[in-house]
């Protein structure tokens, strides 16, 4: 009899172990056609997670999602209305993370088609295992409001630093993940456009080996240009509005030169000309 009891208790102990480890079993939810930046959230929150956690998750589109464990609704799912929430009154870049039942939601709006157009994702960067950006190398790889209420999520809740590029300056903490029923916060990135200059890759000089920007090969810059990208990214690093600005006042002493030569700022010189190689390339204006 004694034995028998042994017996059903060590069963009823194996039942409840494999029921919590169910329970605690994290995956990552996305839609059944997944918009191409939801993608990279999903795959950002799933790194992130697993560094932080060690455990696997894994990525299931929404008609194959779990009915317990703990959940990530990633973007645009039917899961939003369930919610409440109206995934087309999202504006661009805006974000929100919310918590609810135990699961949570991140999701948020998209750039307008002109502005998503900057973000297209290249064979190039694919076969380098990073997604890239067609042009205007100054922004990050990937935008849009869900992706930066996945890093809003890693950031205030996990504790995730960028520091600077490379994993060397990735900041994950060890820990599990809280809950946050309860909790429903939006955000929006304060500035139209940010961007930071560093594409080298297309410069004459690397591609030569120069090693006047630091690169002694091509391969090296690829390499450092992929990590810059993904941390710009990671930093919100984009645009939901461009702003057409010109390069230099190149052409300014031609115009007015002569007229207004007052618009020109005075060199130590005494002269308002341009400053580079004596060119006149370049004509610092007086303010």
């Amino acid at each position: 009899m004694r034995k028998t009891i042994y017996c059903l208790l060590a069963v009823c102990a194996i039942c409840s172990v494999s029921a919590a480890a169910a329970d605690s079993a994290m995956s990552i939810i996305v839609s059944c056609k997944p918009h191409t930046n939801e993608q990279f959230a999903a795959g950002e929150l799933k790194y992130h997670l697993e560094k932080a956690t060690g455990k696997p998750i894994k990525i299931l589109s929404e008609d194959a999602a779990p009915k317990s464990g703990r959940r990530f609704f990633i973007g645009n799912v039917k899961a939003l209305s369930a919610i409440g929430v109206d995934y087309d009154a999202f504006e661009a870049e805006e974000r929100m993370v919310c918590g609810v039942g135990g699961d949570v939601y991140l999701a948020g709006g998209e750039m307008k088609e002109d502005i998503a157009d900057i973000y297209k994702f290249t064979d190039a960067g694919t076969k380098r295992g990073l997604p890239d950006v067609r042009r205007m190398d100054w922004c990050g790889l990937a935008g849009g409001g869900t992706l930066y209420a996945v890093y809003d999520f890693l950031e205030k809740e996990m504790g995730v630093l960028w520091l600077w590029p490379g994993e060397l300056g990735e900041i994950i903490p060890k820990r599990e993940v809280p809950c946050i029923d309860g909790v429903k916060r939006k955000g929006r990135e304060p500035l139209l456009q940010r961007y930071l200059w560093h594409d080298f890759e297309k410069s004459k000089a690397v591609r030569n080996g120069n090693t006047l920007f630091g690169w002694s090969s091509m391969e090296n810059a690829t390499r450092h240009n992929d990590k810059v990208r993904l941390w710009k990214t990671r930093n919100r690093v984009g645009l939901r509005h461009i702003f057409n600005t010109g390069h230099a006042f190149t052409e300014w002493y031609g115009r007015f030169g002569k007229r207004h030569p007052e618009y020109l700022a005075m060199q130590p010189s005494g002269r308002r000309n341009g400053f580079v190689d004596g060119r006149n390339m370049y004509y610092p204006i007086c303010v």
